[in-house]
């Protein structure tokens, strides 16, 4: 094969060889700037949106969910109302449902700032909740609408030591069937948790702030013992 023949087989060869992907630096040099991946000029239409994707991964920082407003991170719940009791004072049959009277009672040595029940607490629909066992577990359930009372300072206590707190707007579980049963109640207050779940107006700023100041407490009432018929 003449010289001619042969120089042309080489610049055939060399122009169809693909060059091997450069590799990628994802870390980038001391700047922070990151580094795409080189592309031959045939393959920049195919690789335009994935190159855009990696880029963005790279140097953008996770997105999170915004926070409820005023809502303070995310610690577990621990409770700290030592001294605190809540006492079940009676448990009557009424008419839809069983009439509960609930006390918060401090005989601690020191006063504590809590949140009382309000509109909404024995439905998961604000803090502080209130929930009740009821034995045996048969129970109906109750519709009620989604609007609950807005935040106000009407639901907060100070609880001093010897104090009685009465808590309103209790209302016990319905019995699905005749019989005896025992109840017993939990009173939560979290102070992360949020205020309001249901159909309300924004709380001010300064009631929420006043809100995750409170107390974490967790306490369990007494049982008592009902006929439902």
């Amino acid at each position: 094969m003449n010289l001619l023949p042969r120089l042309l087989l080489g610049v055939l060869v060399v122009g169809c060889a693909k060059p091997a992907d450069a590799p990628v630096d994802l870390k980038g040099p001391a700047s922070g700037t990151t580094i795409a991946p080189s592309v031959d000029a045939k393959d920049a239409k195919d690789t335009k949106d994935a190159g855009s994707v990696a880029l963005a991964l790279a140097i953008e920082p996770a997105s999170e969910e915004p926070p409820y407003e005023g809502r303070v991170g995310a610690a577990p719940f621990v409770s700290r109302c030592t001294g605190v009791s809540l006492v079940m004072v009676s448990a009557k049959p009424d008419k839809y449902a069983v009439d509960v009277v609930l006390e918060l009672r401090n005989d601690g040595p020191a006063p504590l700032d809590l949140m009382t029940t309000d509109d909404g607490s024995c439905h998961d629909m604000r803090n502080p909740a209130v929930t009740f066992d009821l034995t045996p577990n048969q129970r109906s359930i109750q519709a009620r609408c989604g609007n609950v009372n807005g935040l106000t300072a009407n639901d907060f206590v100070s609880l001093a030591p010897g104090m009685h707190h009465k808590l309103e707007w209790i209302h016990g579980p319905t019995p699905a069937k005749r019989g005896r049963y025992t109840i017993r109640a939990t009173y939560e207050n979290d102070p992360n948790a949020e205020i309001l779940r249901g159909l309300a107006a924004a709380p001010e700023p300064a009631l929420v702030k006043r809100a995750r100041a409170t107390v974490a407490c967790r306490v369990v009432s007494n049982s008592l013992t009902f006929d439902w018929k």
